[in-house]
């Protein structure tokens, strides 16, 4: 079966975007990607794809997980996404690591990161200035669940987004909605969504709360930006 085994990755070639030397040795897509030319043969890689046919046989055969956790996939099997040893980006220092140990990491190496649970949900952002640009990273566990917080505001767009990204733990087992609420007398800013899971989501487009900052200063108290966040697992 060595004639359908990826050089870089050594498991059975998987997806549509596979790719062929002059030489028709195969490489997954995503093996490719940084590769000028055929790790087996030095030789650079083809413009011609497989036959569909084999592509087909090839979409059809079990392969290994490629984070390595030895789970057999099938064809439709979307383990890999939300597999514990995905290498996930640490939004902190950019380190890779993986995803199921990312807690930990940012816990011992970023102590000065605000952590929140299920027990403990951010009610206020100190010291706030809207007229600032401001990047403030945080993390939640909530039952398991891990994901990062990221609040930007931006002087210039006259906005302030709050966005959310799901930390790859394994696939969750539930929904879960997030509700931040923005209120003060006579006036409410309320958002709530079901977060998308799926760790390569563009939270700048889904997974994101946004809101003008004329608003802003109907919510503050003294120098803080009052607000409460509430996360739901259904």
């Amino acid at each position: 079966m060595d004639i359908i085994k990826c050089a870089v990755c050594m498991e059975t070639v998987t997806g549509s975007n596979v790719v062929l030397c002059v030489n028709e040795h195969m490489i997954c897509g995503c093996c490719a990607q940084k590769l000028a030319k055929c790790p087996t043969c030095a030789q650079p890689f083809s413009t011609l794809k497989p036959q569909r046919p084999l592509t087909q046989i090839l979409e059809a055969l079990p392969h290994s997980c490629r984070h390595n956790c030895g789970k057999v996939l099938t064809r439709d099997d979307d383990h890999e996404t939300y597999c514990v040893l995905r290498q996930t980006q640490c939004k902190v220092c950019d380190e890779m690591v993986p995803g199921r140990v990312i807690y930990t990491h940012v816990t011992t190496k970023h102590p000065s990161t605000s952590v929140f649970t299920e027990n403990r949900f951010p009610d206020r952002f100190t010291k706030f200035n809207q007229n600032q640009d401001i990047k403030c990273i945080s993390i939640y566990n909530v039952s398991g669940h891990i994901f990062w917080q990221v609040i930007i505001n931006d002087p210039v767009k006259q906005v302030l987004t709050k966005s959310y990204q799901y930390i790859p733990n394994g696939k969750p087992n539930c929904e879960i909605f997030i509700e931040n609420e923005f209120n003060s007398a006579g006036t409410v800013f309320m958002s709530k969504f079901q977060l998308n899971p799926n760790p390569e989501v563009d939270i700048q487009k889904e997974n994101i709360v946004i809101i003008p900052t004329f608003m802003l200063s109907k919510f503050m108290v003294k120098d803080d930006l009052k607000y409460k966040v509430n996360v739901t697992l259904i």
